[in-house]
């Protein structure tokens, strides 16, 4: 049914036997039976509120088909939190806090939720926004929501009595940065824009260099656009002719048609890229930020935390006055988030939690009031997945006959017994990051053949979206993770993370005196 809150939110919320704790700080995601009576959050205030849930039933959000790819579950698991594959709405604008404004990127679809937070942070009159919302130049229906949210951020910076002094985004997905350009231009050019840079590895970088070099980019650029319609669409004209190219170079074990339809986002993602990176480009006054540097505005301290995992060059901001998390993608505020590396990632939860934040500002999905709790119950949830896989490692000999050793599609099969063939090749996905974990933490070992002859290769580090469908896997003899690297990579996360520690860091001033709108400057050393 659809309540208005006490803080004017318009929602759905469902007050059956199977409704759920879905842990958020909003009054109308309480809790079973208890939906209406909860407390509103300090401050909390919205406009704009809209229940597209009820007010057009008839209308699910835009790529409601990729809902089904989302539900691939091992066997004695359930979907975190035993929650459904919809978000409960979100306002489009809302106060979080007395720092804190969140504003929707307007972009709604499997993957973002109710879209992308673009959180507005700080109390002056220069404040910072993390994250920007989806890429025009993806489409029309991308010019739609990138119009609607300028709308939005616009109307709220006249409300505010503020303007953008840096534009943080937390890593390079279309998304976070997309939204980028079209504030520049009604803000004006010479608004910093601060992101982690990006290692060669990163799979749109590294795509697109590799066909400028081989001449392939006129060739992919006349093939099939899988966001035509309006959003992702994976499978796009299986029926045509495949484009015929050496793949052998690629990473992510792609095939020509694979490596062409996914040439219509990495080429986005690295015009972005290296136009932030270059200096010398003019469109964009990027700020390339490492990790411990801080960020100061009036009534906001921000620290830019290096936390990888669901991509390379992705950041997390503390927030001092609050002890609080911007997690960006790491975090949802809705169910779980696509793993790229799990090696990088459960270190970055690990480093999360020590921290103990107060609250979660996460990048999809409502904020979470129990940050600290929630983290716990994701890094349970993914560890879970990987006790699993172990265990079937450990009786290796129930994989077939003789002294056949297991490969990933053998363990996918064993553990995602109620997931169509359709949905295996992700299984599989999942179970070669868990495998890569294992191996780069000394715990198991891969070889080229089933009988465990031959020993295979693996890159040290990068995010392998395919590892080889012929490999085979153990665990290695007696063998433990190297718990000294494990917590050294943990506390080099966590350092960044405290208002106390020492960090080699850059500090970046935005004092909000009108007399001070000149050039932000870069304070010494932390």
């Amino acid at each position: 049914m659809c309540i208005l809150g006490r803080d004017g939110t318009v929602a759905c919320v469902d007050t059956g036997a199977d409704a759920i704790d879905l842990f958020d700080g909003r009054e109308f995601l309480a809790g079973a039976g208890a939906a209406a009576a909860a407390v509103a959050p300090t401050m909390g205030s919205s406009r704009g509120s809209v229940c597209r849930r009820c007010a057009d039933s008839t209308s699910p959000p835009i790529g409601s088909e990729s809902y089904v790819r989302r539900n691939v579950v091992a066997k004695g698991l359930k979907r975190f939190e035993g929650i459904s594959k919809i978000a409960p709405p979100q306002p489009t604008v809302e106060r979080l806090s007395p720092r804190v404004i969140c504003i929707l990127g307007c972009n709604p679809s499997p993957y973002t939720l109710n879209g992308t937070n673009c959180f507005l942070v700080g109390t002056g009159a220069r404040r910072v926004l993390i994250d920007t919302g989806d890429n025009p130049n993806m489409g029309p229906k991308w010019v739609e929501s990138h119009t609607e949210f300028l709308q939005h951020l616009k109307s709220t910076l006249e409300e505010e009595q503020c303007t953008l002094s840096m534009i943080l985004v937390t890593h390079l997905h279309g998304d976070h940065f997309g939204g980028v350009g079209g504030i520049l231009d009604m803000l004006g050019a010479d608004t910093q824009v601060g992101m982690l840079e990006a290692p060669d590895s990163l799979i749109s970088l590294q795509t697109m260099r590799c066909l400028r070099e081989r001449g392939l980019v006129d060739l992919c650029e006349g093939t099939p656009n899988p966001f035509e319609s309006g959003t992702f669409v994976r499978a796009i004209d299986e029926t045509a002719p495949a484009p015929e190219f050496d793949t052998s170079w690629d990473i992510a074990g792609r095939s020509a048609r694979e490596v062409a339809r996914d040439y219509h986002y990495h080429k986005h993602h690295t015009a972005f890229y290296e136009a932030w990176a270059d200096p010398a480009d003019g469109s964009i006054n990027g700020v390339k930020l490492r990790h411990g540097d801080v960020i100061r505005v009036e009534g906001a301290t921000l620290r830019a935390v290096k936390t990888p995992g669901h991509s390379e060059n992705h950041a997390s901001f503390c927030i001092d006055e609050e002890h609080s998390i911007f997690s960006g993608d790491n975090v949802l505020g809705y169910g779980t988030t696509i793993v790229s590396d799990a090696h990088d990632y459960m270190a970055s939860l690990g480093a999360m939690q020590l921290y103990e934040p107060t609250r979660l500002y996460p990048g999809h999905g409502a904020y979470i009031a129990d940050g600290k709790g929630l983290l716990d119950r994701y890094y349970a949830h993914r560890q879970a997945r990987e006790d699993q896989v172990v265990e079937l490692l450990e009786q290796a000999s129930a994989f077939g006959e003789g002294a056949f050793l297991p490969t990933a599609q053998d363990i996918a099969e064993k553990l995602y017994t109620n997931t169509s063939q359709l949905r295996m090749q992700q299984a599989r996905e999942n179970i070669e990051r868990i495998l890569l974990k294992l191996w780069r933490d000394g715990r198991a070992q891969v070889y080229s053949d089933r009988r465990g002859q031959i020993k295979a290769l693996l890159p040290e580090v990068g995010y392998l979206q395919r590892i080889g469908d012929d490999l085979a896997w153990t665990l290695c003899p007696q063998a433990k993770a190297d718990a000294q690297l494990w917590h050294a990579k943990i506390n080099s996360i966590t350092q960044a993370t405290n208002p106390g520690t020492a960090t080699s860091g850059t500090e970046y001033v935005f004092p909000s005196a009108v007399s001070a709108m000149a050039e932000p400057h870069a304070a010494a050393k932390l």
